[in-house]
């Protein structure tokens, strides 16, 4: 990412975005706060403006007299009426002289936008090579549509919240989702018949619906 341009106006930074620009579901219910210096030579009424993909948003915001030293400046997304689709947005703004009305846009940062939960309308069931183990059984989960890196997935045995695993790059090429069942997670669960699925919650939050379900009959 470009942090400077010919003008110096560095681009802002968004706190609640990880470091990819991601922007959680739960941080998208509140309007999004961009910082940014107070640019060099700034002088009081000169303003500032968002810009979301080189179009401008909202109010100018003007710089106080006096202007605080070294401080920053922030400036409001709203949700209610911004970001509404899923993707990546340039964020910036413009900063205007007060005498002159001459004006320049800053450097941009990209946040990404995503509501969509992984796997789509179905996930398929785990499937287990094997219903004999020692001490752990492995589970195999297919790849699903919008798999990412970093998503966790939760395995669900009658009910119960069982084992956890979180998708690696590797999984995204060549090598398949294992998830493991300890025999004594397997034990407590009191029952010759056990039902199985999982859900997916990605980077972002969004929560997959429950996959189809696989059954075991096991002799522990």
């Amino acid at each position: 990412m470009n942090n400077d341009n010919k003008y110096g106006l560095v681009a802002p930074t968004v706190p609640v975005a990880d470091i990819d620009g991601l922007i959680k579901t739960v941080d998208l219910e509140t309007d999004i706060i961009i910082h940014f210096p107070v640019w060099y030579g700034a002088e009081p009424g000169d303003g500032n403006q968002l810009l979301i993909g080189g179009t401008l948003v909202g109010e100018v915001s003007r710089f106080p007299d006096p202007i605080p030293a070294g401080g920053n400046m922030t400036l409001t997304i709203p949700v209610d009426t911004q970001l509404k689709q899923d993707g990546r947005y340039s964020i910036g703004y413009r900063a205007t002289s007060f005498l002159g009305g001459m004006s320049a846009d800053s450097a941009m940062t990209s946040i990404h936008i995503d509501r969509t939960p992984p796997g789509a309308a179905l996930l398929a069931p785990i499937i287990f090579p094997s219903a004999t183990f020692g001490d752990s059984l492995s589970g195999l989960i297919p790849g699903y549509a919008g798999m990412g890196q970093g998503d966790v997935i939760q395995a669900v045995c009658n009910e119960m919240n069982g084992p956890t695993t979180t998708v690696a790059p590797e999984h995204l090429t060549t090598s398949p989702i294992n998830i493991k069942f300890e025999r004594e997670f397997l034990s407590n669960l009191q029952s010759d018949e056990i039902a199985v699925y999982y859900q997916v919650t990605d980077r972002a939050g969004n929560v997959s619906a429950p996959s189809n379900a696989s059954s075991l009959t096991l002799t522990i």
